[in-house]
């Protein structure tokens, strides 16, 4: 990815811009969340949390850098040229050619037709599964925030709580680029780099042989022309997204005193 100076290196350092930077300087975190937008969708789902964490400095960072960027970029409105590009990049996008013929793109509609490819069912089963997959994903997402605004809310005040609430929102939310997506190639799963640190920071003690089989299908195995070991990056996220559960903190929060607690999220993401 160095060597090719791909892109998704840039959307993750504007995921992690916006997740040490919301605590301290929330105005750049918002910022990074909308410029890591403009150069690839995925980290706008970020958004999603900031609103409903009511992080409006963030929310407010991400509007007004945004606004700005988009009115350098076109010349202050004269020149859409690149909107225009984009547009049509967007409406053409070859999604169903992506998931079909290259079996690498692990996406919910590439398992979807691939298992109805495999298992010889019929391919007018493709689209219930497709829809039925990402609203199950989508949903999981929602109760593990719900939830976890549930917990927060019990927890004394303080950068232990307020690190729970914004690492394991943001880090949630992001990692829908990897699950609800039109393209999940090999090199996209670099973005789960911030998951990956969050779940050994929480699990690293307790679960390291779980989070090595997960790391490893993520980071360290080849890729699989071969259904249904394609998938595996696929099982690697929602393996840490397991590991990393909201409930986990709860427990150890109040096993450990606060001050001892912060001590352990600082010396483990580090």
């Amino acid at each position: 990815m160095l060597r090719l100076n791909q892109i998704n290196l840039y959307v993750l350092n504007a995921i992690l811009i916006a997740l040490l930077a919301l605590n301290r300087f929330p105005f750049l975190s918002g910022a990074a969340v909308a410029l890591g937008g403009l150069i690839k969708l995925y980290p706008l789902s970020m958004g999603a949390p900031l609103v409903m964490m009511k992080k409006w400095k963030a929310v407010f960072g991400a509007f007004v850098s945004g606004i700005l960027t988009i009115l350098l970029l076109t010349n202050f409105g004269r020149d859409l040229s690149l909107w225009k590009q984009f547009i049509l990049f967007f409406l053409s996008f070859p999604s169903e050619r992506e998931s079909s013929i290259w079996i690498r793109n692990t996406t919910l509609l590439s398992l979807a037709r691939n298992l109805a490819r495999f298992t010889e069912l019929p391919e007018s089963i493709i689209l219930p599964l497709v829809i039925i997959s990402t609203l199950a994903v989508l949903t999981w997402i929602a109760l593990r925030f719900y939830k976890r605004e549930k917990i927060y809310r019990t927890l004394p005040s303080g950068p232990a709580a307020e690190t729970y609430r914004n690492f394991g929102s943001l880090i949630d939310f992001s990692s829908l680029a990897l699950l609800v997506t039109p393209s999940a190639w090999d090199h996209h799963f670099v973005i789960a780099l911030p998951l990956a640190l969050w779940a050994v920071a929480l699990r690293g003690k307790d679960r390291p042989g779980w989070l090595g089989i997960a790391i490893t299908c993520i980071f360290v195995l080849p890729s699989f022309d071969i259904f249904p070991f394609n998938y595996l990056r696929m099982f690697g996220v929602m393996a840490l997204l397991l590991l990393a559960s909201p409930d986990f903190f709860s427990e150890i929060f109040r096993k450990i005193s606060a001050g001892i607690l912060k001590k352990y999220f600082l010396l483990s993401l580090v």
